[in-house]
């Protein structure tokens, strides 16, 4: 596991002084940016590049037990970051530590929204779905804390890519099921 924290028992979480650097650097980007661009962001967050492959991955050097960055760039261009904000559960069954996941969920909330203040919103799980609280940012990106059973992560999202989610959290599926609808591949084979 990670290092002790006593807020959260054995499960290792990021506080206000740990993420306020990568807050402010994400109030700062302007949009697009191009994957050309993704290592003077990294080097602006200060984390070190690690791999460029499918994704590009930087270790963050957070004090967490999975300190890396990864960033997606889908037709070079960055559409999301997804990183930790706490240490990860290893063995499911290992009652104390998801319950210590469970209880860091709020308190990094509360250390966001410290920054940030209130968030945009939030959602409890649907079918597959996880916990999830977001703040949009002024030049319309998203940043969404993630609550996985696991562990809890931070995900930065570009405009276009938070304009869908807006979109379709203002469609719910109830009420437009045909926007959720998927026919498939219907070829024969």
């Amino acid at each position: 596991m990670g290092n002790e924290n006593q807020n959260t028992g054995s499960i290792r979480h990021l506080t206000v002084k740990e993420l306020k650097p990568i807050l402010d650097v994400f109030t700062q980007l302007t949009w697009p940016v191009l994957e050309a661009e993704i290592p003077a962001l990294i080097e602006k967050l200060g984390w070190t590049f690690i791999a460029n492959r499918v994704h590009i991955d930087a270790d963050t050097h957070l004090p967490l037990d999975y300190p890396v960055g990864d960033f997606a760039k889908p037709h070079g261009e960055l559409t999301i970051l997804i990183f930790h904000l706490t240490d990860t559960v290893d063995d499911m069954t290992d009652t104390a530590g998801l319950a210590a996941v469970q209880a860091a969920y709020p308190l990094l909330v509360d250390e966001i929204q410290s920054v940030w203040g209130e968030p945009t919103g939030s959602q409890e799980p649907q079918d597959e779905e996880v916990t999830r609280t977001w703040w949009d940012m002024p030049a319309g990106g998203r940043l969404s804390v993630h609550n996985r059973p696991k562990g809890i992560t931070a995900h930065f999202m570009y405009p276009r890519h938070a304009a869908a989610e807006r979109y379709y959290q203002s469609h719910p599926r109830e009420d437009y099921p045909e926007l959720y609808e998927y026919a498939g591949d219907d070829s024969e084979d």
